[in-house]
């Protein structure tokens, strides 16, 4: 063997020795290798490579305890019973907030019960009143008004009432009428002073007069029903009330008026001063004199009359 690859083989397989160095002076460097001058051959051998011992594996993991596994488990149980728990919250909310449809029922009415009202007994404000009665008509007047023959008066509100019999007559020419009302049982007429004048004259500017008579043209039988304007409420109640009670006889409700004459049937004599005593207290004489056949006399007959003075 070549000298020079035996001193590389030993030098690459020897490795220095290194001396230890006093603890005063520095380390020396290792020794260098020579370096041959000698050219290597052609064919020099291979050098042989170092063995490398392989790596050991590494330790395998430790073993996970199964208290551990138990733990993991409950806790993904927890978890998924929180989260159904949790979107079933939210689901419910959601429906809750969603309007729904109103359902028309048919509701039935309970009935009402009928409440039995008795009703209370009012007393009738004529009750004590006093009875007037003929053979034409009858009603009933406060026990306060005093009775003369035909003439029925008050004087508080100062009030005239005349019975006119069958035959006679209402007359009124001082008088305008100005209102009637007619129902089954008899005509009311209404009338208030128009004419002034020594006939007319009454004591009272503003008479009022009230006729009940059976038909709208008859003048008998009858009321004649007088007062004042000044005191027309009070005396206006007490004739409703007279009213309620008032009736005419069978025979007097169908009574119709007495035709009139011929003026040359009967001899009239024209009032001196145009006006007929026809007051509600009359004689006979009066009576025929005041008759609905006279008046028409004097019309035609008597070129002064002016009326009848009631």
């Amino acid at each position: 063997m070549d000298p020079s690859a035996q001193g590389q083989s030993s030098t690459q397989g020897a490795q220095p020795t290194p001396t230890p160095a006093p603890q005063t002076e520095q380390p020396q460097a290792p020794p260098q290798p020579e370096t041959s001058s000698v050219q290597a051959e052609p064919n020099p051998q291979p050098v042989p490579t170092p063995v490398t011992t392989p790596a050991p594996p590494p330790p395998p993991p430790p073993k996970k305890s199964g208290h551990n596994l138990l733990f993991v488990m409950l806790g993904v149980v927890i978890a998924f019973i929180l989260g159904v728990g949790f979107d079933k919250y939210k689901i419910v909310s959601y429906i809750k907030r969603i309007p729904l449809p109103k359902i028309a029922t048919k509701s039935t009415p309970k009935p009402t019960p009928i409440l039995k009202v008795t009703p209370t007994p009012v007393a009738s404000p004529t009750a004590n009143w006093k009875t007037y009665t003929s053979t034409d008509l009858s009603f009933q007047y406060p026990p306060n008004w005093t009775l003369d023959g035909s003439l029925i008066a008050s004087t508080s509100p100062k009030i005239r009432l005349v019975v006119i019999p069958k035959n006679s007559t209402l007359m009124n020419e001082c008088m305008q009428q100005v209102g009637a009302m007619t129902t089954v049982s008899y005509v009311v007429k209404k009338f208030i002073r128009v004419t002034t004048g020594e006939a007319c004259a009454t004591g009272d500017p503003n008479p009022r007069e009230i006729w009940v008579i059976p038909s709208i043209n008859a003048y008998s039988p009858g009321i004649s029903f007088s007062y004042s304007a000044t005191e027309a409420t009070q005396a206006g109640q007490l004739f409703t009330e007279l009213l309620t009670t008032f009736k005419f006889a069978p025979a007097s409700g169908s009574a119709t008026p007495t035709p009139a004459a011929s003026p040359s049937a009967t001899k009239y004599t024209c009032p001196t001063n145009g006006y007929v005593d026809c007051m509600p207290v009359m004689t006979p004489e009066k009576q025929a004199a005041c008759s609905t056949e006279a008046m028409a006399w004097y019309k035609i007959n008597c070129p002064t009359f002016k009326g009848a003075a009631m």
